[in-house]
């Protein structure tokens, strides 16, 4: 029989690695599958805010695991129960569920993760079907008993209200790690992309306090390599640094800035 694949990510926080990575907007499983070869500990799959659907999401989770050293991560598009079934049914082992307001909504939201009558405390509401890639097409005998060790939830704060919720989520038993999304909590603060506003750093500050003094770990992206290393360096334990199509399209521009202009020099207007 095979054995429940370990999840590489949840381990690396477990031992204060603080991982490292970007995320896949493209919809492309080939760049999902490139990107996995670049060194990066995780890869962000999103279906919130790209063409990703459950199949394709699918590929990009087949891609990214080929490589074997890089995790990945799926950001559903909902906080919803069929969203995290079917996520966690593809063999999503990190999955990320965007703009949970509430404790309330926390608490449902591990309860859609985990199986019900496991017999240990913390019964859900998962829907049983075993003959699917989590559990290896039923060849992981006891995939129902063990699902939830390896899997690690993460859950996105992204207001003001959510942040006041946030001393209660970090209690729930099940939850396994924040994010805060920075450009819809600036933009919620009236602060849209003002990253360094000092009450936008005072909430960088309560998040990684909150976070901390429960002991859960604390993620955010950085749309840039000076952001970035700035949340490294107040104390985020994993970071995710642009996006697929942001890599690209910044590249892109400065080769057409530098080749359009060398053009106009020589009187190519093309």
């Amino acid at each position: 029989m095979t054995e429940l694949p370990k999840n590489r990510f949840k381990a690396a926080l477990k031992n204060k690695e603080r991982p490292f990575g970007t995320w896949i907007m493209s919809g492309s499983e080939v760049v999902a599958e490139a990107l996995s070869h670049a060194g990066y500990d995780f890869l962000i799959v999103d279906m919130e805010h790209s063409p990703n659907d459950t199949r394709s999401a699918l590929h990009h989770l087949q891609a990214i695991e080929g490589q074997g050293t890089t995790e990945a991560i799926v950001r559903l598009a909902w906080n919803d129960i069929v969203r995290v079934k079917q996520a966690l049914d593809i063999g999503a082992r990190t999955i990320m569920v965007p703009f949970v307001q509430s404790a309330d909504q926390a608490r449902d939201i591990v309860d859609f993760a985990n199986y019900p009558s496991r017999g240990k405390g913390d019964d859900g509401k998962r829907g049983i079907a075993l003959m699917h890639r989590a559990a290896r097409y039923g060849t992981i005998a006891d995939y129902y008993e063990r699902a939830r060790e390896e899997i690690c939830l993460i859950l996105q704060i992204e207001t003001p209200a959510a942040l006041a919720e946030l001393p209660e989520m970090v209690k729930i038993p099940g939850v396994d790690a924040i994010f805060l999304g920075p450009a819809d909590m600036s933009a919620s603060m009236g602060k849209f992309g003002q990253f360094g506003d000092p009450a936008f750093e005072a909430v960088l500050k309560q998040t990684l306090d909150v976070c901390h003094a429960a002991g859960l770990p604390a993620g955010i992206v950085g749309g840039n390599d000076a952001l970035t290393q700035h949340l490294i360096d107040i104390g985020f334990d994993f970071v995710a640094s642009a996006t697929d199509l942001g890599l690209l399209m910044r590249i892109a521009a400065q080769q057409v800035a530098t080749f359009k202009k060398v053009e106009q020099k020589a009187g190519l207007g093309y």
